[in-house]
C-alpha cells in the first residue's frame, strides 16, 4: 500500500495488482517463508490490495493528503529505552491528523460475531495506536488526532476513540 500511496491511485488500476504476484512470491520465499505459507500470505495480500482499490474508504486512505506518510518510522525514548514504531499511514485531512493501522486479519464467523471480533481488535490495538499518538505529540504534532483500524479484506473501518 506504501507504493500505491506514494505513486498515486491513478497509476494503480486493479489489474496492476496481478503483476505483483511473482515479485511478491519471490520476496516472501527470500524471507524464508515455506512455499505453502508463502502462497497463502501472497493471495491474502493481493486480495487486500484489490479490495483497497475497490473501497471508497481505502481509496481515501491512500489518496494524496497533506503531510502524508506511509510506513512512517518513529523512534522515541520511554522508561530508559528506545521504542521504534512504524505507522502504516498518517496524514492531515481537514485539519485533523489521522493515524491509520492496516489489519489484514479476517473474520470467519457469522455476522453477529463480527462485532465481537472488531471490538476485540480495537481493544488489542488501542495501546499501539495510543503509542503512535504519543510519539507524534512528542515530535510536535499539535493538531487534533484521530486514530483508526482499517481491515481491507473486510472493507471495515473502525475509528478508535
Amino acid at each position: 500500500m506504501h507504493d500505491i500511496a506514494l505513486e498515486g491511485l491513478e497509476i494503480w488500476p486493479k489489474e496492476k495488482i496481478k503483476t505483483l504476484k511473482l515479485p511478491f512470491k519471490l520476496a516472501l520465499q527470500g524471507e524464508g517463508l515455506p512455499l505453502e505459507q508463502a502462497e497463502e500470505v501472497l493471495e491474502s495480500g493481493l486480495m487486500a490490495l484489490s479490495k483497497v482499490l475497490e473501497d471508497d474508504r481505502g481509496r481515501w486512505i491512500l489518496s494524496s493528503h497533506q503531510d502524508a506518510q506511509s510506513e512512517y518510522p518513529l523512534t522515541f525514548y520511554v522508561n530508559n529505552h528506545y521504542i521504534r514504531s512504524v505507522i502504516d499511514r498518517t496524514f492531515i485531512d481537514e485539519g485533523i491528523r489521522w493515524i491509520i493501522d492496516y489489519k489484514t486479519g479476517t473474520h470467519k464467523g457469522n455476522d453477529k460475531s463480527i462485532e465481537s471480533f472488531l471490538e476485540n481488535e480495537e481493544k488489542r490495538y488501542r495501546p499501539q495506536l495510543d503509542q503512535y499518538e504519543s510519539a507524534l505529540r512528542k515530535y510536535g504534532e499539535n493538531l487534533p488526532i484521530k486514530k483508526a483500524l482499517y481491515f481491507p479484506l473486510l472493507k471495515v473501518w473502525r475509528e478508535i476513540n
